[in-house]
Parts: structure tokens; sequence; C-alpha cells
């Protein structure tokens, strides 16, 4: 992992990595992290998309938000629903 990470191709994870100011995050100890992160929003997108079979009527106000993100930056309807 180290190699690819070092590597930090541009428009990887690990290339964004390197732009931060002060060098002192390991980018390879953050892979962990990534991964983690990765299963919960798989778990948290099948929850909503039960919610959503359950209740179609949350649907319109979250797809509002997808289509018009400027209107609503932080996508609260998407994020209660979640």
């Amino acid at each position: 992992m180290d190699e690819y990470v070092n590597r930090a191709e541009p428009g990887s994870l690990a290339g964004a990595l390197t732009q931060l100011p002060g060098g002192d995050l390991d980018p390879a100890g953050q892979v962990p992290h990534w991964l983690f992160a990765f299963d919960a929003a798989g778990i948290a997108l099948w929850r909503l998309f039960a919610l959503l079979a359950a209740r179609p009527e949350y649907a319109d106000p979250i797809v509002q938000e997808a289509q018009h993100p400027q209107e609503s930056p932080l996508l609260a309807h998407a994020g209660a629903a979640v």
C-alpha cells in the first residue's frame, strides 16, 4: 500500500493529501479510514432507499436538492433522510 500512496497520482485521494499544508499527516494511515467510511456510506445509501420505498413522498425534496445543489449546499433533506 505504501508504494501506491507514495506515488500519489494526480487526482487520487493520496495526491490530494500531498497538497495539504503542514505535511504532518500520514496519508497511508488515512487509507483504513477511507475504507471504513466507504462501508458506512453504502449502508447509509441502502437505508435511504428503504426509507424512500416506504415513504415515496420524501423523494421529491431530495431529488430537487440533487438537481439544484447550490440552493441547498448541505443537502438538508437528503441528510435528514439518511
